[in-house]
């Protein structure tokens, strides 16, 4: 595991971005897969970048100075990116030239086991083509078929409208759909008229830009802090079925309020195999109790 060495004053998005900076430059810039494919370096991807922030953050018992759709963001405009990872300005040659001399591009396979897995899932799915759920539902079902116990089962549906947009068909068409009927115009005969594309995308899913992202991000937090509160006043004695995504982001939301009895009244309500088996919580969990003086 990589350790920065970073020093914090303070957290403010310098903070943030120091971090980055050194974090990357420590990660492994390209590598090959034993078939010569460009190999997919998860250390790069937004995500456990973002997941790293927020660790370095609380183990040194400082609030995360931005949310998820401003980290990336900042990013975006501050890093490259190739195949969805990001490297600094300097990185970039020696990873051009790997993937000029690999043989392609190793595809990972990737099942929906618990909500985060799935919006994963469905972020693959959707960056490869905008697709309408009657297209993405018989494929979802067989990628969610190992979905873990413990966690609350979310159906196609309320995961698409949490995280991703539709197409009504009235409105302009985005970027990201024109770009898509762009690449597949000559296979599906496309209409070469305004409204026959808008018809043709009508219903197609896809994934929002960083603008759209953030009114996103504030329903989709809405309903988790909704969930939050109901195990938050949960009277029996443990929770069997949770959702995970609902209790980070609570436990989040806490620890950004110093409020570090509720992370550990509710953490205490969940089974010791939810706590020991999500890293994320176990912090967070951890961090309380410390700050707690317990």
């Amino acid at each position: 595991e990589i350790i920065t060495e970073f020093t914090l004053g303070k957290s403010d998005e310098q903070t943030v971005w120091g971090f980055v900076r050194d974090f990357l430059s420590r990660v492994p810039v390209f590598q090959r897969t034993d078939d010569g494919k460009t190999q997919i370096i998860p250390e790069r991807k937004q995500q456990l970048l973002f997941d790293r922030v927020i660790a370095f953050h609380i183990q040194r018992g400082l609030s995360i100075p931005l949310s998820m759709s401003e980290f990336l963001e900042g990013l975006k405009q501050r890093f490259p990116e190739r195949m969805g990872m990001f490297l600094l300005p300097d990185q970039t040659g020696e990873w051009d030239k790997g993937f000029i001399n690999s043989s392609g591009i190793e595809q990972l396979p990737l099942f929906a086991t618990d909500e985060s897995s799935a919006i994963q899932w469905i972020r693959q799915e959707l960056e490869r083509e905008p697709q309408s759920y009657q297209e993405l539902h018989p494929k979802f079902m067989i990628s969610s078929s190992g979905w873990i116990k413990v966690e609350k089962v979310l159906d196609l549906d309320e995961l698409l409208q949490e995280n991703f947009f539709v197409y009504e068909g009235d409105e302009l068409i985005p970027a990201q759909l024109l770009k898509s009927a762009d690449a597949h115009q000559e296979n599906v005969k496309l209409e070469n008229t305004t409204q026959g594309l808008k018809q043709n995308l009508k219903g197609k899913w896809y994934v929002p830009d960083t603008n759209q992202l953030k009114d996103l991000e504030k329903l989709r937090e809405r309903a988790l802090f909704k969930e939050f509160d109901e195990y938050r006043s949960f009277t029996g004695k443990f929770i069997k079925v949770v959702r995970i995504e609902s209790l980070r982001a609570g436990f989040k939301h806490a620890w950004e309020r110093k409020d570090y009895q509720t992370i550990i009244n509710v953490a205490n309500k969940l089974p010791e195999d939810i706590l020991q088996e999500d890293p994320k919580l176990l912090m967070w969990y951890d961090q309380a109790l410390t700050r707690m003086g317990k």
